[in-house]
């Protein structure tokens, strides 16, 4: 075992020798190999072997039906595609973005504003002046309160639903107009350009050198009464009746106004359950007792109700369920 050879100690390793398959192995033995001194020891590793059809030496048989297969497995982060670029922020894209004007869509530049006149259900309202005609005008500006959820909901149904309710007895959209901030970051704002009109009937009401003969107010009933029922006729719900909602021009022609809360009315299908709504619309004073209970299936009978509110409202001069 041990040579010396120029005084030093050459060790050999020791010799393993495959054990000799006399019968009386064990079936442990027969897969060992056994050390000079006796004692088993577990094989080396043995090298890959190339099996045939594979790629490299070591790696898996390749089936044909395994190219069929791999497309029904996600890929990895190394096989997926490389994610896109993000293009550098550069003076020629921030002068477009400050520049950039919507299509269809006027500059509120057009339009000088006046005075700040009210507070709508999603906006501010500002009267306002066309600087090309001179005609006066209501600038209703949209509340981005959730700006990455983009543009509101409610203000494209108002949008939507006031260019399909073309009548006298209700309050006339012109256009949708946009104003860029100065900072590239800002997003842009957005109005609703309404006729404006003189008056309220919240505010004739309050105003005790106005007074109302029968026959005025016969004639605004009147006039309510045709709007809601170009509304109804229309599967809309106006959702938010009270005096103050109710514009009367200068000639004495009551428009309904305020379509902020307004939606469709779905159609009750055969086998399907009823439409729910939410039942937190209508200003308090004007709510019917439907949705104070909590009803959330009901119909134009809410606009009716406020109807009759206002009705009442016209003797009272005040809001007769404050």
């Amino acid at each position: 075992m041990l040579n010396r050879v120029g005084g030093q100690a050459d060790m050999k390793p020791p010799q393993m020798k495959r054990p000799r398959n006399d019968g009386n192995s064990s079936s442990n033995q027969t897969h060992g190999y056994e050390h000079s001194s006796g004692t088993l020891l577990k094989p080396p590793p043995q090298p890959p072997q190339n099996l045939p059809g594979s790629q490299l030496p070591g790696t898996r048989v390749e089936k044909p039906h395994d190219q069929n297969m791999s497309s029904h497995f996600p890929k990895t982060k190394e096989e997926g595609p490389l994610p896109a670029k993000r293009s550098k922020i550069t003076p020629q894209l921030l002068n477009y973005i400050d520049n950039f004007k919507y299509p269809y869509i006027s500059d509120v530049s057009c339009y000088e504003k006046l005075l700040k006149i009210g507070q709508g259900t999603f906006g501010e309202v500002f009267k306002a002046r066309c600087k090309k005609t001179g005609r006066y005008v209501a600038l209703k500006k949209i509340l981005m309160e959730n700006e990455k959820e983009g543009f509101p909901i409610t203000a494209l149904r108002e949008v939507k639903m006031l260019q399909k309710l073309k009548y006298e007895n209700i309050t006339e959209l012109i256009e949708i107009c946009s104003s860029k901030q100065t900072s590239s970051r800002d997003r842009c704002t957005f109005y609703l350009v309404f006729a404006f009109y003189e008056h309220d009937l919240a505010g004739l009401l309050s105003n005790p050198n106005v007074l109302l003969k029968l026959n005025e107010i016969k004639t605004l009933m009147k006039h309510l009464l045709n709007g809601l029922y170009k509304i109804h006729s229309s599967n809309i719900l106006h959702r938010d009746m009270k005096a103050a909602n109710i514009l009367i021009s200068k000639e004495g022609v009551l428009k309904l106004g305020d379509f902020g809360l307004a939606r469709p009315l779905f159609k009750k299908l055969p086998g399907k359950m009823e439409p729910c709504y939410t039942n937190r619309v209508v200003t308090l004073w004007y709510r019917p007792p439907e949705l104070l209970l909590g009803a959330r299936n009901y119909g134009p009978g809410i606009d009716m109700w406020g109807a009759g509110c206002i009705m009442a409202e016209l003797w009272t001069r005040s809001p007769i369920l404050q």
